[in-house]
């Protein structure tokens, strides 16, 4: 029951703080006149971990096995 609430909390916060960086990268891009920067690899940076998330937790389940 723990483990399943601590879940929870984490993917909430993760959601929050992705919004927060994506609200924040938009408004940076906003900002510019002219080419974007380095905050439109924003986006698929939060892709790969995620990505990368998965992996590691098949990983470790086919480890635990």
């Amino acid at each position: 029951m723990v483990r399943r609430i601590r879940h929870m909390v984490i993917a909430f916060i993760t959601g929050a703080l992705f919004g927060h960086f994506a609200i924040y990268a938009f408004l940076t891009w906003q900002g510019r006149a002219g080419a974007v920067g380095g905050e439109i690899l924003f986006l698929p940076l939060m892709v790969l971990l995620v990505i990368m998330g998965w992996q590691a937790r098949g990983e470790v389940e086919w480890t635990k096995k």
